[in-house]
């Protein structure tokens, strides 16, 4: 598509051969007549009268007259492939297509003489010049501002600046006029309604249409710029005529126009570099006096209000000032251009109207990707460029868009041939002399810590994708889901290409492992994944040993005690497994399931002797009590602790009360009469009034006397003092104190009788009359002294509503002490009530801290009486229901739905109806075999890691190898259960697997990806130093890859893409702890003066860390040679732009790029769609459906087996993970989402072990590459 271009008649030098622009529609003469064509949406229809009629079949619309439209359009879309020179094209089409003389505007001198040959670039100053304070009008300009006698005067030897005490003049004049106390005065009428606000005549200049006088300084008006017009009569005049262009450019572009402006031309143009209206002022005459005027689309989109100030505004008043409007909209310039006009693609944005709000001549779209997220991004262009008549949406869908979708691409060509100017690289190549460009593919495998969080994070991210994504159809489009869905349903893809660049980039939002704190370091991570894996287990553990006692209990109820008995044991069994095995000694079962066990199995020893004994079967009434006391104690000494912590503050409040001078309350009650006595009532009230304001406190004071204040404040001060002995009493009653351990028990009648009020009270809901036990008594004390120390909203006194609402705001007494001792102090009382004053004030402020401590401690005491209940509910065991319970049950459904009494979903839930014995039993069973098989998993992960850390963190050698007993000092496979093989010995019993392996001394199956495969510290070394610091195998390949560069060339110059912000800050740390200069580009940076530095030779940056929303876009690097790209992108055009910040003209060097993929991850998935189908991977081509397909290597895919059906299977009800079958156990383990690495013992001897000698073992690693101890590498 486009046009032959042709040499301009008249350029200068600038380098670009003969690929110079001539320009599609600005080169038609002006005294040509302009053609004029029928609508495209109508044809034309003769009627049986000869009558021709033009009809819109699309609408039904007919028209008479023949719809005509302009067909001339000037301007278009240059769309030069990334790096072919757009902007000095623009710059030859200004110096060719110049604005003819006769309608030239006349210049003014800048910057120097007329003559002068040189470029002028002129920027405006960041700040408004205002009105010097100390001027002499100024100073005369306030004294005239007079305002009514309550209101402040403004002090011209006040610190504030001048618009502040101007804004301040207004607001006391305006008070003055509603002002309804004192004499009033009518205020002076003020002519100024300048946009500052300030009233100041000095400076001010009158508008010759409407008479208005403002400031010429907040206005940019200059005597040489004509006769002054206010910006509200600006919009009634016609659009001044302007010879310049105007170039909206990203504020990262900036400063490379006037760059290139300053190397490439040489005529006597005057630039201006617009910085907007709220820098400083800009009056629209002023713009025809330059050539060219520079902007940012920030600067539009803040400028999009001020456009705006022809609209009528209903006020009650006459404005007191008026906004300034932007000159912008108040040119009719003779070129508008927008530089990366992708911006502009979206017609509802405020960018976009802002554009299309600026009147111009010619209008052009500079982008290097104009149809980025498809061809629809078109319109967007096409309704900024005003190109009639497909500017309007309904014929650009019904003529363009929608034959292009079914397949008629003709009409769409022919237009886009009128309007675009492509030029690839490849079609001018032997013109630019672009050095050649190279591409390098850095293919990475995770390090052993690393794959195994990866792929938990998958299976994890896999779920949650393919569980969010079966609402919407396969081929809907992400562009037409609701935000909040397309958020959350790439929230899993994110957090997965996070963890392939660095598993600290996921922290918070990882679906296995949401990291709290930051992972520095890879041993970091592995510390984290044991602490999961250790939490777990014991939960797996804690929900085992309750299955088994359910199952126990069941076979009870079914009068089976020796299997019942077998169960009990079993738990014993797992208690004793776990507190002698040094691996797994750290993993504890919970008191309370092993009170319950060693309980009921005594009292069926009694019962029903077994034919077997052990020899614990004397001790478990012993063990028992002892384990009991162990469990209480742990509540007894937090509640010793806490009771100690507040004992130290009743001291000190003991201590500030013996420090009064006077009797109780007298320093108050003296306060209060002295300011009677002195008259100071009115004061205090006033003083005490503003207080309660700032402490957000609602009091009526229209009735209050200092008098009935000292009634309120002594009944108060008694209160507090009875409601604080009254807790203190009922929290004694509580408890009983050790006198030599200094231990806190409860004593035993207390608990029965919580038990009864609060603990289980269903029990006693038909009683009535019962007294609250001490626990809700000395509750209710809690809440009435919490009350007068705190302003508090009070609530229902319930139990379960343990704390009021509301912040611990002080009470309205205590502001009212406060203000009066401040009143004393200003007014210079007796000394004995100021110093009595501020003791109370101390010991007010102790007594809360001292509440805090009582309220914890209470807490405690509360917590201890539920632990003696828990001992108590533990020993029981499920109960068959009684006849008359069953009875209870069949009450009909619509009845209990009328009730209005909550129903009790845990009242007698150990209650169970016979016929529910089977079904029980059932479901206990799959419950102990599914928990168990995720333990036993568990274990195994565990061991794993555990390897992990004792080879790659603690230095120590791994175990010989189990089948040949050689030590392992080089190179070893370790697999997902922790044991560890050399490299002869998995190569024989590898085999011909494909997918999944057999451990050969576990027996547990296992994917043949999840094998990592580890070098000793005596293996090879690379070439370049090791990299210093532990991180993720990608950061720590580009660290060594930049290392390597700047050995051969300590002047390179490299830039590095990221898709996200935390990468790059992870990544500079690495960086500058291997002693490499690196420049991070932010949102929160100064981008201009980052980009200088990095170009700076001097100072030597090697690396520029760059986000692709920020730096992709039409940067010119060419000062580095290499580019890297941390991670694929979804977007193909991202990665385009991004290699060609340095593969553009005006580079002299070979140039690198240099592409990061981690294999067997969602980047290698990515990687491979975009690579073979680009265009389908497009932001407006992509489905939901494609999303889907990168999670193609999630294990959730093989299919499950039901778990009743390997219940059935399996006859023993062992315990032990070797009894099941062990395909059972896999899909059970994978059901729980859970690594299925048995650590249970076996043998060698399974026939699908056999040994079969091939080149499996060549095939696995050249798939999975070993990985370096100490330096991994890629």
């Amino acid at each position: 598509m486009g046009r032959t271009k042709k040499t301009p008649n008249k350029r200068e030098n600038l380098g670009l051969g003969n690929c110079s622009l001539s320009t599609i529609g600005e080169f038609i003469p002006l005294f040509r007549k302009k053609r004029k064509n029928m609508h495209p949406i109508f044809q034309k229809v003769t009627l049986k009268s000869n009558k021709d009629i033009y009809f819109d079949k699309y609408t039904g619309w007919i028209e008479k007259a023949c719809p005509l439209i302009q067909g001339n359009w000037k301007g278009g879309i240059l769309a030069d492939e990334m790096g072919l020179g757009k902007t000095v094209e623009v710059l030859a089409l200004i110096l060719s297509n110049k604005m003819l003389k006769n309608t030239q505007i006349k210049k003014e001198k800048i910057g120097g003489s007329d003559s002068e040959p040189e470029l002028v670039i002129k920027t405006q100053p960041k700040k408004r010049k205002m009105i010097d304070k100390d001027h002499e009008d100024y100073k005369n300009a306030i004294k005239k501002n007079k305002v009514c006698t309550s209101a402040r005067t403004v002090s011209s030897g006040s610190r504030k600046s001048a618009t502040f005490q101007a804004l301040q003049s207004i607001y006391d004049r305006t008070l003055s006029e509603y002002c309804t106390t004192g004499s009033r005065e009518e205020p002076e009428e003020c002519r100024i309604q300048c946009i500052c606000g300030s009233t100041i005549d000095d400076g001010s200049v009158e508008c010759e249409k409407c008479g208005k006088w403002q400031h010429s300084a907040c206005l940019g008006w200059r005597r040489n710029l004509g006769k002054y017009v206010c910006p509200q009569c600006w919009e009634t005049l016609p659009l001044l005529q302007s010879k310049a262009t105007l170039i909206v450019a990203p504020v990262a572009l900036r400063s490379q126009w006037c760059r290139e402006m300053r190397t490439h031309l040489r005529s006597s143009l005057k630039v201006l570099n617009y910085e907007g209206y709220t820098a400083t002022p800009v009056y629209p005459t002023e713009l025809q006096n330059y050539d060219i005027v520079i902007t940012t689309y920030a600067v539009l989109q803040a400028e999009m209000k001020w456009t705006e100030t022809g609209q009528p505004v209903n006020l009650r008043k006459k404005r007191k000032y008026w906004p300034g409007g932007s000159p912008l909209v108040r040119v009719f310039w003779w070129r508008l251009c927008l530089d990366e006009a992708q911006t502009v693609e979206t017609p509802g944005r405020i960018v976009s109207l802002m554009s299309g709000k600026i009147p111009a001549q010619h209008r052009w779209a500079v982008t290097g990707t104009p149809m980025a997220k498809g061809v629809t991004d078109i319109y967007g262009l096409i309704d900024y460029l005003k190109m009639e008549p497909y500017a309007d949406y309904d014929t650009w869908k019904h003529i363009l868009y929608d034959p292009y979708l079914k397949g008629d691409k003709e009409p769409m060509y022919n237009f886009l041939g009128k309007v675009l100017w492509r030029t690839t690289k490849e079609s001018v190549l032997d013109q630019i002399n672009i050095p050649q460009q190279t591409h390098q593919l850095h293919v990475l495998e995770l390090s052993a810590v690393e794959k195994f969080y990866y792929n938990r994070e998958h299976e994890y991210s896999a779920r949650d994708f393919l569980k969010m994504s079966e609402k919407f159809d396969p081929e809907s489009l992400l562009e037409n889901l609701d935000k909040k869905d397309l958020k959350n349903l790439m929230a899993p893809l994110l957090s997965l290409r996070q963890a392939c660049s660095d598993p600290g980039a996921v922290r918070g939002k990882g679906r296995y492992l949401s990291l709290k704190k930051k992972t520095s370091s890879m041993k970091d991570l592995l510390e984290a994944l044991i602490l999961k894996n250790r939490n777990d287990c014991e939960e797996s553990l804690r929900l085992t040993v309750s299955s088994i006692n359910g199952l126990a209990g069941i076979y009870l109820l079914m009068e089976k005690p020796e299997q019942a008995i077998g169960e009990y044991r079993k738990v014993l069994q797992l208690a004793a497994r776990f507190s002698l095995d040094e691996k797994e000694g750290n993993l504890t079962i919970d008191k309370l399931p092993m009170i319950h066990a060693m309980y009921n199995l005594a009292e069926v020893l009694v019962i029903h002797p077994s034919s077997e004994h052990t020899l614990r079967d004397g001790t478990l009434k012993d063990d028992r009590i002892a384990l009991e006391k162990q469990y209480i104690e742990k509540f007894m000494e937090e509640t010793a602790s806490a009771k100690k912590s507040y004992e130290c503050l009743t001291t000190a409040v003991e201590k500030y009360e013996g420090q009064f001078l006077l009797k109780h309350g007298q320093w108050y009650s003296d306060g209060f009469d002295w300011v009677s006595l002195n008259n100071f009532d009115n004061d205090l009230l006033a003083r005490i009034e503003t207080a309660t304001d700032n402490a957000h406190i609602n009091i009526d004071f229209r009735s209050e006397t200092t008098r009935t204040l000292l009634r309120k404040t002594y009944n108060w001060h008694l209160d507090l003092d009875e409601l604080r002995e009254a807790l203190f009493k009922a929290l004694n009653e509580i408890y009983e104190e050790d006198v030599e351990t200094k231990n806190i028990s409860i004593k035993s009648e207390l608990v029965n009788r919580a038990r009864d009020c609060h603990l289980r009270p269903q029990q006693q809901k038909n009683k009535k009359g019962n007294s609250k036990c001490l626990i809700c008594l000395s509750n209710v004390k809690l809440k009435d002294y919490e009350t007068a120390l705190f302003t508090i909203k009070k609530r229902s006194e319930t139990f379960e509503e343990m704390s009021l609402v509301g912040s611990w705001k002080p009470r309205f007494e205590e502001i009212l002490l406060k203000a009066l001792l401040g009143f004393l102090k200003s007014k210079n009382s007796i000394p004995n009530l100021i110093k009595d004053g501020e003791n109370h004030v101390l010991l007010m402020d102790t007594l809360k801290k001292e509440f805090k401590e009582i309220r914890k401690f209470w807490t405690m005491l509360d917590s201890q009486v539920c632990a003696r209940d828990e001992l108590h509910i533990c020993k029981v065991r499920l109960q068959l229901k009684s006849t008359g319970e069953q009875s209870k049950d069949k009450t009909s459904k619509l009845l209990k739905k009328l009730d209005y009494r909550t129903e009790q979903i845990h009242e007698n839930i150990n209650l169970i109806r016979p016929a529910e014995l089977p079904h029980q039993e059932l479901s206990l069973k799959s419950d102990v075999i599914r928990y168990s098989a995720r333990l036993e998993a568990l274990l195994g992960t565990r061991n794993y890691l555990q390897t992990l850390r004792q080879q790659q963190f603690q230095g120590e050698n791994p175990d010989p190898c189990p089948v040949c007993r050689c030590a392992l000092t080089s190179t070893w496979a370790i697999l997902a259960c922790g044991h560890t093989f050399c490299l002869e010995c998995f190569q024989k019993f590898l085999g011909r697997a494909r997918e999944i392996i057999r451990c050969c001394i576990c027996r547990s199956k296992q994917n043949i990806q999840e094998v990592a495969y580890i070098r000793g510290a005596t293996g090879p070394q690379d070439n370049v130093g090791d990299v210093i610091g532990d991180y993720s195998r990608k950061v720590e390949d580009v660290v060594r890859l930049l290392l390597s560069l700047r050995s051969t060339n300590p002047h390179v110059k490299v830039i590095l893409f990221s898709t996200w912000s935390i990468v790059l800050n992870l990544l500079k740390k690495a960086l500058e702890r291997n002693d490499i200069e690196a420049e991070l580009i932010d949102s929160s940076s100064s981008f201009e003066n980052r980009i200088e530095s990095f170009k700076d030779p001097l100072k030597k940056i090697t690396v520029l860390l760059l986000p692709f929303r920020l730096g992709a876009k039409g940067l010119n690097l060419t000062e580095a040679t290499h580019v890297i790209l941390l991670e694929p992108v979804l977007n193909p055009a991202d990665e385009l732009q991004a290699i060609g910040r340095i593969h553009r003209i005006g580079q002299t060097k070979p140039t690198v790029v240099h592409k990061f993929l981690v294999r067997n991850t969602v980047e290698e998935s990515l990687h491979e769609a975009t690579s073979s189908n680009a265009s389908g991977w497009e932001i407006s081509n992509v489905t939901v459906g494609q999303l889907k397909g990168l999670f193609k290597n999630s294990p959730l895919e093989e299919e499950d087996v039901d778990t009743q059906k390997a219940i059935i299977q399996s006859n023993s009800n062992s315990l032990r993970i070797e009894s099941a079958d062990s395909n059972v156990v896999r899909n059970i383990s994978q059901s729980s989402h859970m690594t299925p690495t048995p650590s249970s013992s076996g043998g060698v001897n399974d026939t699908d072990t056999t040994a079969h000698e091939n080149n499996a073992f060549e095939n696995v690693c050249e798939e999975n590459k070993v990985c370096d101890l100490k330096s991994p590498k890629s």
